[in-house]
């Protein structure tokens, strides 16, 4: 079990899927009890981004069209039994990135197709960029086509959802 913290638009389908379970095993992993020292130990766990890690990866599998039936709620996350440092753990996200990247030919390829829009180390997948400028711009999903002005260059940009990915194309 790992999460990997990085943009979901970078994972694969089997990455993103099993991301997926993995944060239902770890939530039962701490109803029960368990110890999570390893997955501390080996930068595999997050605990205080276990629920938004989980919405996030639910919302991606449903812009591809896949198959989602867990929805995980506060009351589910039981933290009380770990020490304070445990729960504070925070992910290296670039020594995921990087060890995702380097396993995984199909999330190379997908993070070659989006590194130039996306923030891929964002593991929420808030974040974008002016393909012109590289300004980082903030937008709510959406499942219409819009017009965003970059604030720094204006220059126009034509937002299109897509099930799999936002497509970022200069407004002409």
């Amino acid at each position: 079990m790992r999460m990997w913290m990085c943009n979901p638009l970078i994972l694969c389908r089997k990455h993103l899927v099993a991301e997926y379970n993995e944060c239902s095993m770890f939530v039962g992993t701490l109803k029960k009890g368990i110890s999570v020292k390893g997955y501390i130990d080996n930068d595999l766990f997050e605990p205080l981004s276990l629920l938004q890690r989980h919405e996030t990866l639910r919302r991606e599998m449903q812009k591809r069209g896949y198959k989602h039936d867990r929805i995980i709620e506060d009351f589910q996350i039981k933290l009380d039994h770990l020490p304070k440092e445990y729960i504070e753990h925070k992910i290296d996200r670039k020594n995921s990135l990087k060890q995702l990247l380097l396993r995984c030919e199909e999330c190379l390829k997908r993070f070659k197709q989006f590194k130039d829009y996306i923030s891929p180390l964002d593991a929420f997948g808030t974040r974008h960029h002016c393909p012109s400028c590289k300004e980082n711009l903030t937008f709510e999903d959406s499942d219409f086509e819009f017009e965003l002005s970059c604030p720094k260059c204006n220059s126009k940009l034509n937002i299109i959802p897509n099930r799999e990915y936002y497509v970022y194309k200069p407004f002409i």
